[in-house]
């Protein structure tokens, strides 16, 4: 076995871990792992210098979704902290009209990330769960990759809220990410708010899509679970909050097999560390 290898890379503000698989040709083997570990700096935040370009294109298109039902927390293998609401599951919730998926991890071991702990973000596997780490406040957000590649997918992961859970501070996923500086991500903020972003490469290349919008579909606040999911087909992206559509969002960009993985940013609560019991994907044919 060709042993694994670590490259630490800093240009354009972005710092990036990349660990380098022994066979990244072979999908379907564990140990061929690829992680990466990337910085962007958020144009919406006002305490953040950068600048964001708005996406402004005639073939990109936003339709928020409006729904009076409730989210319903997610089945699983692992107790969780039970939800200070309950539903039924909605008829339209991804998970039950797709059935078992394609592939899962439930933490049982970090073969499939790679486990750091840094000055800005600390990744870990306790207990069956991936702890996932912001340190300090006001830095952004950042994200975690793991290796499968993966094209036309509902993709969606159970996270719990910590005790200390305020205002935007946030989490959620990364996907159809070509590489450690690109890729979209959907996050879920602790007062119960939503938003989509694409980062392009730089700093100052980040896309707010969907800017923060409010949905009773997220639990807010802390000790709470929330499933988070994102149905990307073609130049379609969908956003769902516990199996409810949030949102549906039209961009082509990076539609390929890509990569996926978790986000963090930490608005008020320093060491913010959110626990996701698991994360899956189904392949949409």
């Amino acid at each position: 076995m060709v042993a694994l290898a670590g490259l630490l890379v800093l240009t354009c503000g972005i710092i990036a871990f990349l660990s380098l698989p022994a066979d990244p040709d072979d999908p379907n083997t564990f140990s061929a792992l690829d992680t990466q570990v990337a910085q962007t700096v958020e144009a919406a935040r006002a305490q953040n210098t950068a600048t964001a370009a708005v996406v402004a294109s005639p073939t990109s298109t936003v339709a928020l979704a409006t729904s009076t039902a409730g989210p319903s927390p997610t089945p699983s293998e692992t107790p969780m902290p039970s939800p200070t609401a309950t539903a039924t599951l909605a008829s339209e919730d991804p998970r039950v009209l797709l059935g078992e998926p394609d592939w899962r991890d439930a933490f049982n071991n970090g073969a499939n990330w790679t486990l750091d702990n840094g000055s800005v973000l600390r990744t870990d596997v306790q207990d069956g769960y991936f702890l996932l780490t912001m340190k300090p406040i006001n830095n952004g957000t950042w994200w975690v990759i793991s290796w499968p590649e993966i094209k036309d997918f509902y993709l969606e992961a159970t996270a719990i809220t910590p005790s200390e859970c305020v205002d935007e501070d946030r989490y959620g996923l990364f996907f159809r990410s070509p590489d450690e500086n690109r890729g979209f991500f959907l996050s879920f903020s602790c007062n119960g708010q939503f938003r989509l972003a694409k980062s392009t490469g730089s700093t100052t290349d980040t896309d707010i899509l969907i800017d923060w919008t409010e949905s009773s579909a997220i639990f807010a606040g802390p000790n709470q679970t929330n499933r988070i999911g994102v149905r990307a087909v073609g130049n379609t992206i969908k956003l769902y909050a516990n199996g409810i559509l949030l949102a549906e969002y039209t961009d082509g960009d990076y539609k390929d097999a890509n990569r996926f993985g978790f986000n963090i940013g930490a608005d008020k609560t320093e060491n913010f560390t959110v626990k996701f019991d698991e994360i899956a994907y189904w392949i949409i044919e």
